[in-house]
């Protein structure tokens, strides 16, 4: 399959995966966050190391439930370029009738990635603590009326779908750069009406 063709349908997944997250849930707070490490730890971090690290936050998620608790799903990237090494970008979705807090909630995701799961190797930014910068907010709260914020939404994804770079570990072989949680079993809609 052709690079274009790749993106195309990542890019159609990850709408259709949010549209499920919309069809469960009146209110989306979306969570974006940037996770790495410091230097000069990040010199030594393979790619292998961030995605264990990722895997390892993703796993962990049930039994922390005093940040992860109402979780519905997750969108991440990973890259590994000269300047940064290897880093990961990622929308985390949350219940927003659960969690109000988009930047609190980013804030505790954070400081989870980098004392917990990167022992304070790493690092991470709170996308939400300055949303307004990004010429496509569709970050913080998302209510399934808000057709402009959810359009921006799927424009800010977009980067994460793309595959403009090889991604390859160290034995050389092609990693996935991109992930998503599995796609949402419909609720039941029966009492609940939506204007």
């Amino acid at each position: 399959m052709k690079t274009n063709q790749i993106i195309s349908k990542r890019k159609s997944s990850s709408q259709l995966y949010i549209d499920a997250l919309q069809e469960n849930y009146a209110k989306v707070n979306v969570i974006r966050v940037d996770f790495g490490y410091k230097k000069p730890f990040s010199d030594d971090i393979t790619l292998e190391d961030a995605n264990k690290d990722l895997k390892q936050m993703l796993t962990n998620r049930r039994s922390k439930p005093s940040i992860f608790k109402h979780n519905i799903g997750y969108e991440f990237k990973r890259e590994l370029t000269e300047a940064k090494g290897a880093h990961i970008h990622g929308f985390i979705y949350f219940n927003g009738h659960e969690v109000k807090n988009d930047i609190a909630k980013a804030k505790q995701i954070c400081n989870y990635w980098n004392k917990e799961i990167t022992k304070g190797k790493g690092s991470a930014y709170n996308c939400n603590l300055n949303a307004d910068k990004y010429k496509y907010n569709g970050i913080g709260m998302l209510d399934h009326t808000d057709k402009e914020k959810r359009v921006n939404l799927d424009k800010a994804v977009e980067y994460i779908c793309k595959d403009e770079q090889v991604v390859k570990s160290s034995d050389n072989t092609k990693t996935v750069a991109y992930t998503r949680g599995n796609m949402p079993k419909k609720k039941s809609n029966a009492g609940r009406q939506r204007n």
